[in-house]
């Protein structure tokens, strides 16, 4: 073969080389879009059930408060149980199960902390009540509890182990009884159902983003999990305890405290048996 050959030859195999990368190229931003858009379509459809289960658990709310309209105490101590049943009945037993108790419990410090200075920062520059300020934490302590939740969705398992419509029923069963706490505590300070709307369309936000952030994090560390679980799990406990409790045990006697505490605490096993 001549030299005029050769190079034309070179000149078809160059170009079907370039063509080759091009079309390579093209089929990997192809794939990266379609694997970004699934992490999107499902962080879409978790918040949507967050925004259903809460919404649902605000319905479910208003009617208990309405049986319980003679005095907010009884709320609180109801939803105290509540949150207590929840709390030693699945999501303690559960963290400690997966990431260990130390990381947890060094966590649940922090959260009670951060949630301690976060209190009393509120009442130094806003001087307001501990029963205004009571929808407040609790909110923050769904979404601590909510962010967690997802981060460990896209860091672990990843989405698609999750895209299903069982997990998605389960998820919005799941956020009943935190949608029923957050509107007993808006009703007992007789704030709009607007105010727990825009409430349940930021948690929604913030556990889809947080479904986002996790899978492109997407760096695996059980002591980070255990940490952040555990911070949700301390900030529940703070509400708990300093909000729900302690204004209740004050209000009430101890016989209507003991009984409203453990309904909300017996209403919560009969639901998670039933879940």
């Amino acid at each position: 073969m001549d030299e005029t050959g050769r190079q034309r030859n070179h000149q078809q195999n160059g170009i079907a080389f370039v063509v080759q990368l091009h079309c390579d190229s093209k089929k990997q931003v192809k794939q990266g879009g379609n694997k970004l858009s699934g992490v999107w379509n499902f962080a879409l459809w978790a918040m949507v059930s967050s925004f259903v289960g809460m919404g649902i658990g605000g319905v479910v709310g208003k009617i208990i408060c309405s049986f319980l309209k003679r005095s907010v105490y009884y709320v609180y101590s109801c939803c105290g149980g509540m949150i207590t049943g929840l709390l030693l009945m699945e999501m303690v037993p559960h963290s400690i199960h997966y990431y260990g108790g130390l990381g947890v419990a060094a966590g649940m410090f922090n959260g009670y902390v951060f949630m301690k200075l976060i209190e009393s920062q509120l009442h130094k520059h806003f001087y307001a009540s501990d029963e205004a300020l009571l929808p407040y934490f609790l909110f923050m302590a769904i979404i601590l509890h909510s962010i967690p939740f997802g981060l460990n969705i896209g860091l672990n398992a990843g989405y698609t182990a999750y895209a299903t419509s069982s997990f998605l029923l389960a998820f919005i069963l799941h956020q009943i009884p935190e949608g029923v706490a957050l509107i007993a505590a808006l009703k007992a300070v007789k704030m709009s159902d607007w105010l727990f709307i825009v409430m349940m369309l930021v948690l929604a936000a913030a556990f889809g983003v947080s479904i986002w952030a996790g899978h492109e994090l997407n760096i695996e560390s059980v002591k980070l999990n255990a940490l952040l679980t555990g911070g949700s799990i301390g900030s529940f406990c703070y509400v708990t305890m300093n909000e729900f409790l302690r204004k209740s045990i004050k209000g009430l006697s101890f016989a209507h405290f003991a009984f409203f505490f453990l309904v909300g605490i017996f209403s919560i096993k009969i639901y998670l048996l039933v879940l």
